[in-house]
């Protein structure tokens, strides 16, 4: 279940949570709109939410996907 305080941070979401996995949509255009990029402390990593988002940080020869693994971890 996605939790966002009042300050606009993501609390965390469980991407393996068997309620989002059956209808992401509402969590994921929450986040897009809420908190596009985010510390995920159950994923130990980053998140970023949005496409344009993501075509930018893929292309930036700064970030690394060598923990990609932990992000698929639970699957």
């Amino acid at each position: 279940m996605l939790t966002i305080n009042s300050q606009g941070d993501v609390q965390d979401i469980s991407f393996a949570d068997p309620a989002f996995l059956a209808e992401p949509w509402d969590d994921l255009k929450r986040l897009q709109r809420h908190a596009p990029v985010f510390w995920s402390n159950d994923r130990q990593g980053w998140v970023v939410t949005r496409h344009q988002d993501v075509k930018q940080a893929l292309s930036d020869p700064r970030l690394t996907c060598g923990r990609a693994d932990v992000l698929f971890r639970g699957f």
